[in-house]
């Protein structure tokens, strides 16, 4: 099983933790250098999928989980 395979809307093992608020599981995501930090979940519209451009970074946001937010930022800073 592939770190960054995805669900038929693109949800990857990273974006299913943070959407869940599970810090620890993200921690340890982020601990790989293989997990993709842009990956964006899509959704169903006008009967065809379209990309959403909510990342993880997005999506945590959105609810609220400031320390995941921090964490993928950090993570992303770390990578540039």
């Amino acid at each position: 099983i592939s770190i960054d395979g995805e669900s038929y809307f693109g949800h990857t093992p990273l974006i299913v933790a943070v959407y869940n608020g599970h810090i620890e599981l993200v921690q340890e995501l982020l601990k790989r250098s293989d997990v993709k930090l842009d990956a964006a979940v899509y959704r169903v519209g006008d009967y065809r999928v379209v990309k959403t451009g909510l990342t993880a970074r997005k999506i945590a946001k959105k609810l609220g989980h400031k320390e995941i937010v921090k964490l993928l930022k950090a993570a992303e800073k770390a990578r540039k």
